[in-house]
């Protein structure tokens, strides 16, 4: 097994730092959450030394984050204190056309779905969701080849479960209809 040079990054949650590790070939992600629990199983999740991951719990914040990161993907949820994630995704839409956003969001709503994806969303997934289903789409929307090399560790337990969300049908249906739109 190849060992990997570390050197130690920071992780920020609304203020508070949180350790972590990334190599030289590192994907930069603006996670956008306001439940610091599933932001802290996302950041457990994902292996350390490819991600820099940079979480934001308030709408308010994250265009200055995304301006000082220059992210590769952004994560972010619809329903965020100050600021609604529809308007954020256009904000960043606007200001980095070529960033991938994921759409996280706990409701179900077609409306939304729809919404996001003719604003260029590069993904919809609806809470709960499987972090290994968030890493098969990092793993489209950064270019890597394989899942695989997302994570080290497929089985990185999150008390023992680590599905946080279910996406029903009629969401497929509604990004469908989104980017058809």
């Amino acid at each position: 097994r190849q060992t990997r040079s570390r050197s130690a990054i920071l992780v920020v949650w609304c203020g508070t730092p949180l350790e972590g590790v990334l190599t030289q070939r590192h994907i930069r992600i603006v996670l956008v959450d306001d439940d610091p629990e599933i932001a802290q199983a996302v950041v457990n999740y994902l292996a350390p030394e490819r991600f820099h991951i940079r979480v934001i719990g308030d709408g308010a914040l994250v265009m200055p984050a995304v301006r000082e990161e220059n992210p590769d993907v952004v994560i972010l949820d619809v329903h965020l204190p100050s600021m609604s994630g529809l308007e954020i995704l256009r904000q960043v839409k606007s200001e980095c056309p070529q960033t991938p956003v994921i759409i996280v969001s706990g409701y179900v709503s077609t409306d939304n779905a729809i919404e996001a994806m003719r604003q260029g969303a590069f993904e919809y997934l609806t809470k709960p969701f499987r972090l290994s289903e968030l890493e098969r789409v990092l793993g489209r929307a950064t270019g890597l080849a394989a899942a695989e090399q997302l994570t080290d560790d497929e089985n990185v337990p999150l008390d023992g479960d680590q599905i946080l969300g279910k996406s029903p049908e009629m969401v497929a249906v509604a990004k469908m209809i989104g980017q058809i739109s």
